[in-house]
């Protein structure tokens, strides 16, 4: 029996307060790092479910979106430079009167593309429509602080999602929420598209923070007839397979998730409660993931612990 454990916020840690944990360190000792676009898609793809994350975030957050096609419409703020425009931030604080005056305007003006936007939560965004696109849509977190030339939409609809990316932009310009000192809502960044899996799904044990973060694995479950659970009562059970997606974690919270969390699914392994544990660790800038197997007990013994570290990406 599989655990799929995704940490928000792990990658974003010192890289000095992630050497010196123990429980990452034995992590380390057993599986190289490997750096992955999108923390979300690999926690499906590491579950074997072939589904965009975003549908799976709507339904997690209380949006029915049925066999719509639906991609996440994160608000973000750009910063203009005379080489490039970058995304600084997403934004997830807007009032009930910002959010609702943008959705207005933006269903107004793109109603006859058949596009639809929704905001069940001022942190959850999304574009939802009929039809299908064929667009390669990438995640938020590959293009936060990197030029955004060639990281536009692309496929073959991604001439119309590049032309409605700056009309939303032209949009966003004149509007209150765009003039906000602290980040100000300047575009929205498209991900993740797709539709609900369509597959009767294996079943799952679910457990899930209860921040944007759980989104995708809240959906995921309730495809699969079930509920997540809350935090922190996972415990391994040898009955299903299992995903976990922990609190958003920093260097003050660090220790706690080891320690609840880490530790108890490297014990589960050991002893031969868990088959596998795949570990993926998010961050603002991208995500990586490690995979470990069981191992007997002395190969354990000869190589106990390493220096945890994310692994190097080559951003092109």
């Amino acid at each position: 029996m599989p655990l799929v454990l995704l940490v928000p916020g792990l990658l974003d840690v010192d890289a000095a307060v992630l050497a010196a944990c123990a429980p990452l360190s034995r992590v380390a000792a057993r599986a190289a790092g490997e750096p992955v676009d999108d923390a979300e898609a690999e926690l499906l793809r590491a579950l074997g479910i072939d589904a965009g994350t975003a549908p799976l975030a709507a339904l997690g957050a209380g949006l029915q979106v049925g066999s719509d096609w639906v991609a996440r419409a994160d608000p973000v703020s750009t910063l203009v430079t005379h080489e490039d425009v970058r995304i600084v931030a997403r934004v997830d604080d807007l009032a009930a009167g910002e959010s609702g005056a943008l959705l207005a305007l933006l269903n107004g003006h793109f109603a006859g593309d058949g596009l639809a936007f929704a905001a069940p939560r001022p942190d959850a965004w999304f574009v939802h429509s009929r039809e299908p696109h064929a667009v390669a849509l990438l995640p938020l977190a590959a293009a936060v602080d990197r030029p955004l030339r060639d990281r536009l939409p692309a496929g073959d609809d991604a001439k119309r999602w590049r032309r409605w990316w700056t009309e939303v932009q032209m949009l966003l310009h004149d509007q209150p929420a765009a003039a906000r000192e602290r980040a100000p809502v300047t575009a929205l960044w498209f991900s993740g598209a797709g539709r609900l899996p369509l597959r009767r799904l294996a079943p799952l044990d679910a457990y899930a923070t209860s921040s944007r973060d759980g989104d995708v694995l809240r959906g995921l479950a309730q495809v699969a007839g079930t509920q997540a659970a809350p935090l922190p009562a996972w415990r391994a059970t040898g009955t299903a397979q299992q995903a976990v997606i922990a609190d958003p974690v920093d260097a003050s919270s660090l220790t706690a998730f080891a320690t609840a969390l880490l530790a108890p699914a490297l014990d589960a392994l050991d002893r031969g409660a868990l088959d596998r544990l795949v570990l993926i660790a998010g961050g603002r800038s991208g995500a990586a993931r490690w995979s470990l197997g069981r191992i007997g007990f002395l190969a354990r013994l000869r190589r106990r612990t390493a220096a945890f570290a994310s692994p190097a990406r080559d951003d092109g």
